[in-house]
């Protein structure tokens, strides 16, 4: 996570680096009247701005996969979204909790490649960092029983985050995972397992059979 902001923060200064170049070569061969050198100079600035908009963060969540709102049961202690168990929480005074405030997210992939990439550790501790900075957590040092979770339901290749959030907003959730970054080391460019039937999954059928595409 931290690697690939920092990454970021150096495209940046080459970036600057490089309009700072290619503005004073314009103005040094076209020696334009001072009017005119402000014109292209904050022209060449705000193509260079548009370039950072849209690329210097690169994919995010939101870009590989969609987001939905689950139902949080319990069977016994055990906490339980859509069939797959997340936690086991003794105390029923925290399970009562959970019902009463707590919300999950199911983070469905768009293809093979998304659910490798979602599968990854680091990338479920980076959706959790973005989601707890954006709307809190309802726990305090001595109560790791509501530290928010990212575990994968291994039958749907989904991702479910439960959390015990201060802005008790599911959109606000939602927003934070879509907004989350897709860290650099956990991409996948396929998800391709090979299956005893012999059958390759849709999107590398689509390829042609090639893992990775080509």
């Amino acid at each position: 996570y931290i690697e690939g902001i920092a990454r970021v923060f150096e495209a940046r200064n080459y970036l600057a680096m490089l309009v700072a170049l290619l503005v004073s070569t314009v103005l040094t061969l076209t020696r334009p009247p001072a009017g005119g050198a402000l014109l292209i100079t904050a022209a060449m600035a705000g193509a260079a701005l548009v370039t950072i908009g849209r690329s210097a963060w690169g994919p995010k969540v939101g870009d590989i996969a969609s987001v939905r709102p689950a139902r949080i049961e319990f069977d016994g202690p055990l906490l339980t979204v859509e069939g797959a168990v997340l936690l086991n929480v003794g105390r029923s005074q925290a399970r009562e909790v959970y019902l009463r405030q707590a919300f999950a997210a199911v983070i469905e992939p768009k293809d093979e490649a998304a659910a490798a990439t979602l599968a990854s550790p680091g990338q479920r501790q980076a959706i959790v960092h973005d989601v707890v900075s954006r709307v809190g957590v309802f726990m305090d040092v001595d109560e790791p029983e509501f530290a928010p979770v990212a575990r994968r339901h291994v039958q749907k290749d989904a991702v479910i985050v439960v959390i015990l959030p201060q802005v008790a907003s599911f959109d606000e959730i939602a927003s934070a995972i879509r907004n989350a970054p897709v860290l650099e080391a956990s991409i996948r460019l396929t998800g391709y397992r090979e299956r005893p039937d012999g059958v390759l999954p849709r999107s590398l059928r689509d390829r042609g059979g090639r893992p990775g595409g080509g």
